[in-house]
């Protein structure tokens, strides 16, 4: 269910990373080179582990570290295949292992949470218009092929993409059969304070079964507020039934009307 997070927690360093910049640092047990911003500045350092993202960089004048990308594809190695609560302690307590650190306290910044399921993809995102009024716009591969359909609102965003096309346009990979990948990604600090104690916040909360199951009873209630295109049997309707339905299938005639109270005079 878990897959991309992004995870800021307070770190101290050795005396050698005030001596910056330098070319490349020994932290957390490997190498560490210099992160440039975009203006050329030295603004910290940053290494791989993995598929993971470490950077160090300071805060308010106090270094944080940050580790970013899939926990998911960091355990198997993919993040097509299932990923169980277990796992994703599991992934955690390795990474802890890793980095000779206590993850527990790091606060999430990000988080993408989602479920993969055996369908083509196209059928299943195909008809969708609007979330909360938002209409859905298509995810667009660099070389112009549409692959899904996102709607960004403000402290998250809902996805609904083809999974394999993902896989293979990405890591190279064939997989079967074909999978359609549900996702809701989040800034968890402002989008999970209406979960009240069942909010994750930090990695420790990751791994409460209570929590993760919070998260599979969200997806079904976003998925089911998903406004999809109705299919019309056309030659049963009336000149005047066509004309309203003409204009309630275009979404700011729809939102004009229903922010009226569903009055069209």
């Amino acid at each position: 269910m878990i897959d991309n997070v992004k995870i800021d927690l307070a770190f101290h360093p050795p005396p050698s990373y005030w001596k910056k910049p330098l070319p490349n640092i020994e932290l957390l047990g490997r190498e560490f080179s210099p992160l440039i911003d975009t203006f050329g500045y030295h603004k910290g350092y940053v290494a791989r582990l993995e598929n993971l993202r470490l950077s160090v960089s300071e805060k308010y004048g106090q270094p944080r570290l940050v580790i970013a990308n899939s926990l998911h594809k960091y355990y198997h190695g993919n993040n097509y295949s299932d990923f169980r609560l277990s796992q994703l302690r599991e992934s955690i307590a390795r990474l802890e292992s890793q980095l000779s650190l206590n993850l527990q306290d790091g606060h999430l910044t990000k988080m993408e949470y989602g479920l993969n399921i055996e369908a083509p993809a196209s059928r299943v995102y195909g008809d969708w218009q609007l979330f909360k009024n938002k209409p859905f716009a298509p995810m667009i591969t660099q070389r112009g092929v549409i692959y899904g359909q996102k709607c960004t609102l403000s402290y998250f965003s809902l996805k609904g993409y083809d999974k394999t096309f993902q896989v293979k346009e990405v890591d190279r990979e064939k997989i079967e059969p074909a999978l359609f990948r549900f996702e809701i990604a989040v800034k968890p600090r402002r989008y999970f304070q209406s979960f009240g104690e069942l909010g994750i916040h930090t990695v420790a909360d990751l791994g409460y079964r209570d929590k993760w199951r919070r998260l599979g009873e969200d997806l079904v209630a976003k998925y089911t507020a998903i406004e999809k295109e109705q299919s019309w049997d056309l030659a049963q309707l009336s000149g005047e039934e066509l004309k309203y339905l003409a204009v309630m299938e275009h979404p700011a005639f729809r939102a004009a009307i229903r922010a009226r109270g569903g009055k069209t005079r």
